[in-house]
């Protein structure tokens, strides 16, 4: 069993350790000072999901994608379910959660995106009713 709340900066040791989890390394300095810039802005939200014993086992980040060709759009900046715990519904729930949150907060869609790499969550998010772009595709450029 396990509940769904918002994240606090007393969490971020283990969301840093899922950062790693998920490919993307941080310290517990950097996700604090990350989640700190965040955490006052009233468009964004983390929450985590704990376990029975109160250990974090994933966390999900909903936050604003505003533009001038689309209305309140919310975007998951990352969702990660602790890996001994994956399939266990964690990572639904925490979906759903942020889906009511972002809904209460008037965000018109919800949307993610998902590295070729992670195979897994290609069937993941089509399960919770996420449709597949296909007309889009996502440029970076390092700017460093």
């Amino acid at each position: 069993m396990f509940t769904i709340r918002q994240a606090n900066s007393s969490d971020t040791a283990a969301v840093a350790r899922l950062c790693g989890q998920l490919g993307y390394p941080a310290d517990e300095d950097s996700v604090n000072e990350r989640f700190r810039a965040i955490d006052e802005d009233p468009h964004h939200a983390v929450f985590v999901a704990e376990d029975e014993d109160g250990s974090v086992v994933g966390w999900i980040h909903v936050m604003p994608r505003q533009t001038l060709l689309s209305s309140m759009v919310g975007e998951l900046g990352g969702l990660v379910v602790d890996e001994r715990g994956r399939r266990k519904g964690v990572g639904a729930a925490l979906v759903a959660y942020a889906e009511e949150w972002a809904l209460q907060s008037g965000y018109k869609e919800l949307v993610v995106r998902s590295d070729t790499r992670r195979s897994e969550s290609h069937s993941f998010y089509p399960a919770l009713g996420f449709e597949v772009s296909k007309d889009q595709r996502v440029y970076r450029k390092s700017l460093s």
